[in-house]
């Protein structure tokens, strides 16, 4: 998983478990991502990576993901649904990442 310093690729599509496989959906895919709430969020707000490849819209660490929280989370582990903000340019949500 990303952590809250890392560029991510993609949000998982399945839950996996430590060092699994499992088949990711690209962050540059049209259309919505669900992420995992690392804490409460407000529905419209820009949404920042957290440890552990969850996010929360506190803006403390990390780089904006380009993606608003399209629903509200109440707590940790909550499962919302992002979509990407228009900022005029596909290319400025592109972010490259290498598989290690």
């Amino acid at each position: 998983v990303s952590g809250a310093a890392n560029d991510w690729i993609g949000t998982t599509v399945e839950d996996v478990a430590a060092s699994g496989y499992t088949t990711i959906r690209l962050c540059c895919c049209m259309g919505t991502h669900f992420f995992t709430a690392s804490a409460a969020i407000t529905r419209g707000n820009r949404l920042y990576p957290t440890a552990s490849g969850k996010v929360d819209d506190a803006g403390t660490t990390g780089g904006k993901i380009g993606f608003v929280a399209l629903e509200a989370a109440t707590a940790d582990g909550d499962i919302i649904e992002g979509g990407p903000i228009d900022t005029g340019s596909a290319l400025t949500r592109l972010r490259l990442a290498a598989l290690t």
